[in-house]
């Protein structure tokens, strides 16, 4: 006779496990992020955010977004962990 674990058990074992998992992933993820506040913003972001401050566009004028200036090229640093949140006006 074969005994299984009853549902119950199962469920409850299973999100342990799970909650156990995020908890994990949480504390190794603020490790990183408290690394990456303490040694400051990129230095490819922060020249970025320099050039931005720099221009001088207006924004009145019809048809500027088509007339804006290159940014620079930057390097980013290989070991940044970066997250870009994309907003698309079509998706809610």
């Amino acid at each position: 006779m074969v005994n299984f674990m009853p549902f119950r058990t199962f469920v409850s074992t299973f999100s342990l496990a799970v909650a156990v998992a995020a908890f994990a992933s949480l504390a190794a993820g603020s490790d990183k992020a408290s690394a990456q506040a303490t040694k400051g913003k990129d230095v490819a972001i922060e020249a970025i955010d320099v050039f931005i401050a720099e221009q001088k566009i207006d924004k009145s004028s019809p048809g500027w977004k088509g007339r804006l200036p290159r940014p620079p090229k930057v390097t980013f640093d290989d070991d940044a962990d970066r997250k870009f949140k994309l907003r698309f006006p079509w998706v809610r």
